[in-house]
């Protein structure tokens, strides 16, 4: 667009976007020179949503005014220009955030049923003040979460005896009200699958003692983006079983393969000698800084080549379950 001088332009983008559940409007301000396109001082452009008979149902900062140009400079997502807006309610909400905290979101949706999945929570304003709880399924699943930003806080899934779906709810008030925010699915667990992919000598998911592995894993760009510059990563090797009513358990403390470790996303391990008693297990890589952890991304289920001796009294002892 641009005024009767053709000498300057406005230049902006608009965007609609959906995954079938949410639709979100970006609004993208490069260059606006111009405010008014005729000359006339009564009439400045306007910028926002407007319904069939023009009644402005939502504004941007300065619409109709002759500092409407400034949008460029202006966001409700924190990037110069970009605007976005959740549009497929009854009300028009900023994407940025708001104060409805009923309007909850999050993702991802699918997940492992070994924990540690960074699930990150969009909506409600946050604050370094807010005291955020997830809670998933059962009352007692409770999470305490953190705050990434002003639009994001994070909480870490738990370890859950079984797959399918679980209900989530939030709390940003130190637990003392939750509001729902919808369902997660837990994931059937496979071997040799998930976050962390394994390589073995034997192309096999077949563990022994001494032996040398390589993990290999990548977090999602969003996820990386809530890491302090400083965070660390840990590689744990976890001890999971059946209880007698053939569920999931894991041990309480994990077997820690490498402490403290630089960013990256690969590391060759050796497995030591206290995997001997174990039959079973997964391997997670976990983020960390100083007590807080930020994610984690775990292997599939992982079996332990014992010495016979070490097999037939695991044997024995499941015999007597």
């Amino acid at each position: 667009m641009n005024n009767d001088n053709d000498t300057l332009n406005n230049t902006f983008q608009i965007v609609l976007c959906t995954d079938e559940d949410r639709s979100v409007i970006f609004f993208l301000y490069h260059d606006l020179q111009w405010a008014n396109p005729y000359n006339h001082s009564y009439y400045y452009a306007q910028a926002g949503f407007h319904n069939g008979n023009r009644n402005v149902s939502e504004q941007l900062p300065n619409s109709g005014t002759e500092d409407v140009v400034e949008l460029s400079n202006e966001s409700n997502v924190n990037t110069p220009g970009l605007f976005a807006f959740r549009v497929d309610a009854e009300t028009i909400h900023a994407g940025g955030c708001h104060a409805d905290t009923s309007l909850i979101s999050f993702r991802p949706r699918t997940i492992s049923q070994l924990g540690s999945t960074a699930v990150t929570i969009y909506g409600p304003c946050f604050t370094n003040q807010t005291k955020v709880k997830c809670q998933f399924g059962s009352s007692s699943s409770i999470a305490d979460g953190f705050i990434a930003d002003e639009f994001r806080a994070v909480c870490l899934t738990r370890f859950a005896s079984e797959h399918g779906s679980v209900s989530i709810k939030l709390s940003i008030d130190n637990g003392r009200t939750f509001v729902s925010a919808g369902t997660l699915t837990l994931t059937p667990l496979k071997f040799g699958s998930d976050e962390v992919i394994i390589e073995t000598e034997s192309n096999d998911n077949l563990l022994h003692v001494g032996q040398y592995i390589k993990l290999r894993w990548i977090f999602s760009e969003v996820i990386r983006n809530s890491f302090p510059n400083d965070a660390k990563i840990s590689i744990e090797l976890w001890k999971v079983s059946l209880s007698s009513q053939s569920q999931l358990q894991k041990d309480n403390t994990p077997i820690v393969l490498v402490q403290n470790m630089n960013l990256t996303n690969s590391i060759r391990v050796q497995l030591p000698a206290t995997i001997s008693n174990i039959a079973s297990c997964f391997i997670r890589a976990v983020v960390q800084f100083n007590t807080q952890t930020y994610a984690g991304l775990n292997t599939g289920l992982l079996i332990v080549r014992n010495h016979p001796t070490v097999a037939r009294d695991l044997c024995r002892s499941w015999g007597l379950q």
